[in-house]
């Protein structure tokens, strides 16, 4: 008979045979004891099937997967590792990184759980994910083009070409003499704040969001301008003194100073042109024959000025002009013709000017300003004009201008109200058309209020006059 041992526990065991014959007698065999040794019954149930299959990629060329672990009747042994439906990995662990991919690609995955029989799960749910692109590492191409200028004394503009990269160029970094100073996206920069008569060097190098970093450019270089020259010479009257007795002809001497140099000096003699050249060379000096003027007192002023138009007036020298022959009486005053402050023939220019009425003013009214750089021009024929005005403690100081051609400042300030004086007068003029033009400083005395320069009128002799009419070009 067959005896299918699997069916008995293992370990000792007694067999006997048992024969019977015809009548029904049995007859026992000597027993038998055997051994029986049987190994467990095989396994043949799979593990679970993996859950919670996720993929995450780490890098451009690294994704990594996790599950949770599967179960099993005997115990999980291992995971086969799916990529396309293809096996690449096999692994003990719960996790697993799949290296040596390409960027920008998506890989979809799946995990089987096998256990030590070799019973194998059925795949989990796939998991997919995307590398993403490489790393840039290559830097944008190094700007080229760049100038350098100055525009003032503490200014110099950049600019350059764009560079090119493979990405895209985020922006510029800016160095002047091998330091970086600044940061742009722009293709240009302006650098302030420098100092004058100062060479700079600059280079721009470009670099991109993955802070790759160009070459620096080829470097380019400027020097600004010394700084704008706002001042104005010293000058004082040296010769002669102050209350000295002159006659015949003296030498009238200035001594003169500024910060880069004195173009010139000019002389007034009772602040009118004293009909000399200006003096441009040191020591400044006229000669002044004291017989073209009156006996008596006069004031004698020198200006200074410099290249840059820079100008101030020296403190006033009065003199005695005592002559010893007895001065011809003067002549009758010529007759004159009076322009008023609105006559065609007066043009004003610049800001602020307004009319102000005051029955004392000739004509009932003049006209006002206290900004800087406004302007009345008179035209007028003759050969001489005086500029009627007033002096007061709101008066300023104004600038005054013949054909063009500056001439002195004049200090319109008094302490007790002036009106309808001369302010200024100029003589032996050429008997043609004429300018005469006042500015507006925005400059005062000390002692004023304010810094108002008053137009009343002009007079011009009336034996030469040619009126100018609102209609004349």
């Amino acid at each position: 008979m067959s005896w299918n041992t699997t069916s008995t526990n293992n370990g000792s065991h007694t067999l006997t045979a048992v024969a019977t014959d015809i009548l029904g007698v049995r007859w026992n065999s000597a027993p038998v004891t055997v051994t029986v040794s049987n190994g467990p019954p095989p396994d043949t149930t799979p593990p679970s099937v993996p859950t919670g299959l996720t993929a995450s990629a780490v890098s451009s060329s690294q994704i990594k997967l996790s599950w949770a672990a599967s179960s099993d009747n005997v115990g999980v042994s291992g995971y086969r590792v799916y990529r396309g439906g293809t096996q690449i990995a096999t692994t003990s662990a719960t996790s697993f990184t799949n290296t040596g991919l390409s960027p920008s690609t998506t890989y979809t995955y799946a995990v089987a759980a096998f256990d030590a029989a070799g019973n194998l799960s059925a795949q989990s749910s796939p998991a997919s994910a995307t590398t993403p692109a490489a790393p840039d590492t290559t830097p944008p191409s190094a700007p080229t083009g760049l100038t350098a200028s100055a525009v003032s004394s503490s200014q110099i503009n950049l600019s350059w070409a764009a560079s090119s990269d493979n990405v895209g160029v985020s922006g510029y970094r800016v160095y002047r003499n091998g330091t970086q100073i600044a940061t742009t996206s722009a293709t240009s920069f302006p650098n302030t704040g420098l100092s004058p008569s100062t060479t700079y060097t600059y280079a721009v190098a470009a670099f991109d969001a993955a802070g790759n970093l160009s070459a620096q450019s080829s470097p380019a270089s400027a020097t600004t301008p010394a700084a704008p020259d706002t001042t104005p010479p010293a000058v004082s009257i040296t010769s002669p003194s102050n209350g000295q007795t002159v006659s015949a002809t003296v030498t009238v001497t200035a001594s003169a100073s500024d910060n880069v140099g004195v173009v010139g000096v000019q002389f007034l003699l009772d602040d009118g042109i004293n009909g000399s050249a200006e003096a441009t060379t040191a020591p400044y000096s006229v000669s002044w024959n004291t017989a073209t003027a009156s006996d008596g007192s006069h004031k004698i002023t020198a200006i200074a000025r410099d290249a840059a138009g820079n100008s101030t007036p020296s403190a006033p020298v009065t003199v005695t002009v005592a002559n010893n022959a007895p001065a011809p009486p003067p002549p009758p005053p010529a007759p004159v013709t009076r322009f008023e402050d609105t006559d065609p023939s007066v043009v004003y220019s610049g800001p602020g000017w307004r009319s102000d009425m005051y029955a004392a003013l000739s004509n009932g009214g003049a006209t006002a300003s206290d900004q800087a750089g406004a302007q009345a021009t008179f035209t007028f024929t003759g050969t001489s004009v005086s500029w009627i005005g007033g002096r007061w403690v709101e008066e300023g100081i104004a600038r005054v201008f013949l054909d063009g051609s500056f001439v002195t400042e004049v200090d319109t300030y008094s302490k007790t109200k002036e009106v309808q004086v001369p302010l200024f007068t100029a003589l032996d003029l050429a008997n043609t058309s004429h300018t005469l033009t006042i500015e507006v400083t925005g400059r005062k005395n000390v002692a004023s209020n304010l810094a108002f320069v008053l137009v009343d009128a002009f007079d011009v002799p009336a034996a030469t006059i040619s009126r100018l009419q609102d209609t004349d070009p």
